[in-house]
């Protein structure tokens, strides 16, 4: 860093105008240097300092301002880098999952472009068998009505004859009906493929609520995904203690007995987030000038709550509204003036979520948890454990 005092040039000061002097005395009302003569005329009364010490002052207040730049600089690269890797992170996820779907989808194809010419043979060999059934009982009966519609017309013939003997020699020489013997029993083709193929039936209708329900509301939420806010008004977002509790989540049940009322404190939020009146909100703005504290974080984009336990069992909730956030505990002693983000040290455990990345950290060490998507976070802290 830069040292109080350094000379950054060689060669003599610059000399005064209108009495060749030496400007040695700098007149702080006029931001200007000045030589003792002018310093008795018409800078007579003026805050005047002189030239080396008010440079060395100056100095300070840069090197200061130089240090800070370097931290924010610091602070700006890690957030960045770790931006970075979650980006790639999701890159590599997102390829992963578009293989995985899309190889279970050419197999679920493939496998219903079998099933289906598997299918087609089933139906037509029974088609063909009861075709044939059918063909062969019709074949009798079509044979069966010839010899009846002959032997009909000769009984006609006969009737219509006068001749009494010639009708009872007919009658007792033939025995047309019985000769042409019982009807063929018909029996209806057997063609129930509902029974067949009831199997394939259920798995065709569970793939189609799959495909037109399931992945299609898979669709819907994608497409809701797509309006999230991006960076730019994701930074303005507000984040804040849930105020409602909801009683269908049992998954919860067990720590609403324990649960806290908490609300953030302003003098330690750092100066780029503002708490609302009720402290319950705390959101991401322009940078601006706060009192000065001794418990605000300087470095980090941070805020505590104004509670804080050292017994018992305490469960609270966050409603979050923004893509990139760390909620977790510390204790009081955490750093506020240097770098020392939540879970990053030994003073407190943290979450870190990251679009739909999650991490868990303490103390630098960083634990990876399982993706999902949350709009809220549950804290439960065991003081006992």
């Amino acid at each position: 860093g830069l040292e109080p005092g350094l000379e950054l040039g060689p060669g003599p000061g610059p000399r005064c105008p209108a009495h060749g002097a030496a400007l040695d005395l700098y007149c702080r009302d006029h931001r200007l240097g000045v030589c003792s003569a002018c310093a008795a005329t018409q800078h007579r009364g003026h805050d005047l300092a002189i030239l080396g010490e008010e440079k060395t002052l100056q100095e300070k207040k840069l090197i200061a301002r130089y240090e800070e730049m370097e931290r924010q600089l610091k602070s700006t690269d890690r957030t960045i880098g770790e931006i970075k890797e979650r980006v790639e992170a999701v890159k590599g996820s997102a390829s992963q999952a578009k293989t995985n779907y899309v190889n279970k989808l050419g197999v679920l194809a493939r496998a219903l472009v079998e099933a289906g010419a598997e299918v087609t043979v089933l139906i037509e060999r029974e088609e063909r068998m009861a075709l044939s059934q059918a063909d062969g009982v019709l074949q009798k009966l079509e044979e069966r009505q010839a010899g009846l519609s002959h032997s009909k017309q000769q009984l006609e013939a006969t009737l219509r004859c006068s001749d009494a003997l010639q009708i009872i020699q007919f009658s007792q020489e033939t025995n047309t009906w019985k000769a042409m013997g019982e009807e063929p029993v018909w029996v209806p083709c057997d063609f129930a493929l509902d029974t067949t193929l009831g199997g394939v039936t259920k798995a065709l209708e569970a793939i189609s609520k799959l495909i037109h329900k399931d992945l299609q509301g898979v669709s819907r939420q994608m497409e809701r995904a797509e309006e999230i806010p991006g960076p730019e008004v994701a930074e303005r977002c507000e984040a804040g203690p849930n105020r409602s509790l909801p009683i269908d989540l049992q998954i919860r049940g067990k720590f609403l007995h324990s649960y806290s009322q908490l609300t953030f404190d302003a003098n330690t939020a750092h100066q780029s987030l503002t708490v609302s009146k009720a402290g319950r909100k705390v959101s991401h703005k322009e940078k601006k000038q706060c009192p000065a504290h001794p418990e605000r974080f300087e470095s980090e984009w941070q805020v505590l709550c104004s509670q804080g336990f050292a017994q018992g069992q305490h469960y609270w909730e966050m409603k979050l509204s923004d893509q990139w956030v760390f909620v977790g505990v510390a204790y009081k002693t955490i750093e506020r003036k240097e770098e020392s983000r939540i879970g990053k040290n030994g003073a407190s455990w943290a979450v870190q979520l990251f679009s739909q990345s999650y991490s868990a950290w303490h103390n630098g060490h960083e634990t990876k948890l399982s993706p999902a998507e949350y709009g809220r976070v549950g804290v439960f802290l065991d003081c006992t454990a």
